[in-house]
């Protein structure tokens, strides 16, 4: 069941009628929140962020946990990022310094080598995310979306009470 609801929701969100850019501004979004442990200040500011804005709920919904199991298989590149920057590099020191001692800004965990390199992987995907995306909303939208539409599993995905019935087989 987990897969035909991500499959309805894949699809729900590629034919909405939100712009292309919505849809791949909730996936860049979406990406950096997936990078970003949940418990941080960051990923607060992130889903308000998310919140706030335009950006198509139903991507972020579908890039979070998809970039949550990449950051899983970025970990240790990100440690190594996150090491060096904050134990070799003399010059930002006084920076790890002031921010640990600032009012909030342990909350956002930076001082876990992990989180700072996923983070700072997050911010570094986020533009190519972004355009991507969008690239890719684009092309599905100008050369698939009439033929999935037609497709006759489309139709009973957008039964709702087919979808609710397997659900309850199921359980």
């Amino acid at each position: 069941m987990f897969w035909i609801k991500a499959l309805k929701s894949l699809l729900s969100v590629l034919q909405s009628s939100d712009s292309p850019y919505q849809v791949a501004f909730g996936v860049a979004l979406g990406a950096l929140l997936g990078l970003s442990p949940l418990a941080t200040l960051q990923a607060t500011l992130l889903f308000l962020i998310l919140m706030g804005t335009k950006s198509n709920l139903g991507a972020a919904a579908l890039a979070t946990p998809l970039f949550a199991a990449i950051g899983f298989v970025l970990d240790p590149l990100a440690h190594r990022l996150g090491l060096a920057l904050l134990t070799q590099v003399p010059a930002l020191v006084p920076l790890w310094t002031s921010a640990y001692n600032a009012p909030l800004l342990p909350f956002t965990r930076f001082y876990n080598t992990v989180v700072l390199g996923n983070f700072l992987i997050g911010l570094a995907l986020f533009l190519p995310v972004l355009f991507l995306s969008r690239q890719g909303v684009i092309y599905y939208r100008a050369h698939y979306q009439e033929k999935v539409s037609r497709w006759k599993i489309m139709k009973v995905l957008n039964l709702t009470k087919v979808t609710d019935l397997l659900d309850k087989v199921k359980k």
